[in-house]
């Protein structure tokens, strides 16, 4: 083994080679493939319409000028209250086994220099969890929720889907879910005429692209949420129609008069035990409006059956969108998704607590969009 020095060094593009070549090496997946890797990170970080100079696109270890380690900075925008700073998402930390007690460099360099205004970072265990809260990392939210809708159940209970027993363990015992469904189907009655009254039908697209109107829609709309990534149009079509992994369907609802009110961005996605379900990576409106909620959700349904999926799945840290997912006959898996949320702790502005009611993440906003594939 060399035994040259390991050096910490921003992350530049012209490394984009060397951290493939990493990432496979530590992954040991038969199906990498460095092309489809690179694509990625062309768009990721190439392509990242926040990108900024100022700030690195992450870090690496080398020695002897190879690439042993690194961790990857995607560019982000999070508004906080009535501004917005830059802000990064923590990906990709990885070093090869012989370099791994050097590792604690890069996480170092994300969290001690404290040169990163806003840091997001969704670790896999405790440990990770724990080690970087160490380093200076604040804790916002242990976990996002995820919300699930069978579609079939007693199809899914016939074929003995593992998302079954997801479910019932939301719930004390299969008679508490049974006595559950009654209230499904009230909530469900009194939406759609709530909805009807209150606002009329509403006029549904499918959509390619994001205009113009979705930067109105988001000046309108953002006003609800004190923390939540800046969804103008230039980051919805990076984020939803660039990416180049995965196929996405994306529909807009406008009231009776025109006004655009929100959307709903969907994904086949398979889960690690192999189920498919119809992933709803993004579905943004007031959350005041319940009838417009309701008719996005109605969307991912429709999405879900035409695809033969039995299962609908809604990750993310949001308020106002998960009551009216839960009246719609979405439960709450309790079981904990290994995922932790952290800033910086260098920004303390009120709106930034552990009250996870000030923010709006969705699935879509971190590295879960990057990896649902179909």
């Amino acid at each position: 083994m060399d035994k040259s020095e390991i050096r910490l060094s921003p992350l530049s593009l012209d490394d984009l080679e060397g951290i493939i070549s990493v990432k496979g090496r530590v992954l040991h997946n038969p199906f990498f493939d460095p092309r489809l890797e690179k694509e990625i990170y062309g768009w990721s970080l190439q392509k990242n319409p926040f990108r900024n100079d100022n700030y690195p696109l992450g870090y690496t270890l080398k020695q002897g000028g190879s690439i042993v380690g690194c961790v990857v900075l995607v560019p982000a925008a999070i508004k906080i209250g009535d501004g917005v700073v830059y802000a990064c998402f923590e990906e990709d930390l990885m070093v090869l086994p012989e370099f791994r007690f050097h590792g604690l460099k890069l996480l170092n360099a994300v969290w001690k220099t404290s040169l990163m205004p806003f840091v997001i970072a969704t670790t896999p265990n405790k440990l990770s969890f724990e080690l970087e809260k160490s380093l200076g990392a604040r804790t916002v939210s242990f976990t996002r929720a995820r919300y699930v809708k069978l579609l079939d159940p007693i199809n899914i209970a016939r074929k003995k889907l593992p998302i079954f027993k997801i479910i019932f363990k939301s719930f004390e015992s299969i008679t508490e879910w049974l006595l559950y469904q009654p209230l499904v189907l009230f909530s469900n009655l009194y939406l759609t005429v709530m909805q009807r009254l209150r606002y009329g039908l509403f006029s549904g697209e499918k959509i390619t692209t994001f205009d113009k109107r979705f930067d109105d829609l988001y000046e309108r709309i953002s006003k609800d949420y004190k923390v939540s990534i800046v969804r103008n149009s230039a980051y919805l079509n990076w984020r939803y129609v660039e990416c180049p992994l995965g196929e996405r369907e994306i529909y807009a609802i406008s009231d009776g008069g025109g006004e655009l009110c929100g959307y709903i961005v969907l994904q086949k996605e398979r889960l690690e035990n192999g189920i498919m379900v119809a992933n709803i990576l993004d579905i943004f409106t007031s959350r005041r409006n319940v009838p417009a909620i309701f008719s996005l959700l109605k969307y991912a349904e429709s999405y879900a059956r035409q695809n033969g999926l039995e299962t609908i799945s809604l990750i993310g840290t949001f308020s106002g969108i998960a009551k009216v997912a839960y009246a719609a006959g979405f439960v709450r898996n309790k079981l904990r998704i290994p995922t932790c949320i952290f800033i910086n702790k260098d920004v303390t502005t009120r709106e930034v607590s552990n009250d996870t009611r000030n923010w709006y993440l969705s699935s879509g906003d971190g590295d879960t969009a990057i990896y649902s594939t179909s």
